[in-house]
């Protein structure tokens, strides 16, 4: 007996599989290859499923067959012939359990070779993350030895550019050195040796990387030497880090012979450095001299200095006179002294005589300090109106004039 064949249609789903790209090439056609065999096994898994559910449907089919036919000849004369045919379905019913447990089976071998193939998937994925890791590592230290090796490059270059015939590279060569080496050995090497460079640029910027390194014995050595530089801003500058590091004795020593000095900015400096560190006594015999000093900058810090330490009669000797000063600044600076060591009336008084002056300058200072007075006695206002009505020089007018408009206000 024939039956009618059943036609199994498998029906498939494509499987999709993620994964990050790996390190190498080799690794790359690996987990490729991994991810097609995943992707068969799923579409063996899914038509061995269809099987097995055209399966079912085939067995369901015969037996609503044979409930039919069972139906149809149950009352049938012909009763061998029905067992026959039911012996047949029966056969062709265990043929199908079996080959639908055999079908099962290779699911489930399917399924365990699938679970493997994720398994190395993922520990290959592992792998791969690990050599990311330690890629991401071997090329932070590569950047870092990069930068050391940078850095000893550019040092080498400076090193050779500090004996460079044009002074200008070997400044820019001290500053490119100090910038990659804080090494004191180094610094002494390399760039105290330019302490003593032909190029003044050169000492001074030598000076201003090593000069605040070394120890008072180095100092003395290396750097007491530039107090008598050819370049007035490297004795100035060397003068500020002895006044701080040295002892006063030293200070004294070495700085002292600067307040004769040929630039004015040495001398002031140096004024200011002993006006820090010596006794009042010690100033008064070395800064004295230099209320006379032909540079007004000397002469006005000289005047701040002494004025607060001098005595009485020498104030008056010494100060008092430099009212006269043609120097504002000097005239200002000696208003402020005077102004903390004198009486209001004294102080009056002293600018009264400077007004009664013939020579017209010091008329018109007179005039300028009666204006720095906080007030006027009714005499000295009889005398600066005079000075603003009567004075033959219009520049003493004017200087009166602008006085009385202040003490108006």
């Amino acid at each position: 007996m024939q039956l009618p064949s059943t036609t199994l249609t498998p029906t498939s789903s494509a499987a999709s599989s993620q994964y990050v790209p790996l390190v190498t090439q080799e690794e790359r056609n690996a987990e490729n290859l991994l991810t097609e065999l995943l992707n068969i096994h799923e579409n063996s898994i899914e038509t061995l499923q269809a099987a097995n559910q055209a399966t079912d449907c085939s067995l369901q089919d015969m037996r609503q067959a044979l409930a039919r036919i069972e139906t149809t000849l149950g009352n049938s004369q012909h009763a061998g012939v029905t067992e026959q045919v039911l012996s047949y379905f029966i056969g062709q019913i265990d043929e199908l359990n079996e080959s639908l447990k055999q079908k099962n089976q290779a699911i489930e071998a399917a399924d365990q070779e699938k679970t493997g193939l994720k398994e190395s998937l993922e520990a290959k994925e592992k792998e791969c993350t690990a050599l990311r890791q330690e890629l991401e590592t071997n090329k932070q230290i590569c950047e870092e030895e990069h930068q050391v090796a940078l850095k000893l490059a550019r040092k080498f270059e400076a090193i050779q550019q500090l004996k460079d015939p044009a002074w200008q590279i070997r400044e820019k060569a001290i500053s490119t050195l100090s910038g990659l080496s804080d090494l004191p050995a180094d610094m002494e090497q390399y760039i105290a040796p330019l302490l003593k460079d032909p190029a003044w640029q050169v000492r001074k910027a030598a000076f201003y990387v090593v000069g605040w390194r070394f120890s008072v014995v180095q100092l003395e050595q290396e750097v007491t030497p530039l107090l008598q530089d050819q370049e007035w801003s490297i004795r100035q500058a060397v003068m500020n880090l002895l006044g701080d590091r040295l002892f006063i004795l030293q200070v004294e020593q070495k700085i002292t012979p600067l307040l004769k000095d040929p630039a004015w900015q040495v001398r002031q400096t140096a004024v200011d450095i002993l006006g820090k560190r010596l006794s009042a006594a010690r100033l008064e015999q070395y800064i004295t001299p230099l209320l006379k000093d032909p540079a007004w900058q000397v002469r006005k810090i000289s005047i701040g200095i002494l004025g607060q330490s001098l005595p009485q009669v020498r104030l008056e000797q010494e100060i008092i006179p430099l009212l006269k000063d043609e120097a504002l600044n000097v005239q200002k600076a000696v208003m402020h002294v005077l102004r903390q060591r004198l009486s209001p009336a004294r102080l009056e008084q002293e600018i009264l005589l400077l007004s009664k002056n013939p020579v017209g300058i010091f008329r018109e200072i007179s005039a300028n300090l009666f204006g720095e007075l906080h007030s006027l006695s009714p005499q000295t206002k009889e005398v600066l109106i005079a000075l603003a009505q009567k004075d033959p020089v219009k520049s003493v007018q004017n200087a009166a004039t602008c006085a009385l408009n202040k003490h108006s206000l």
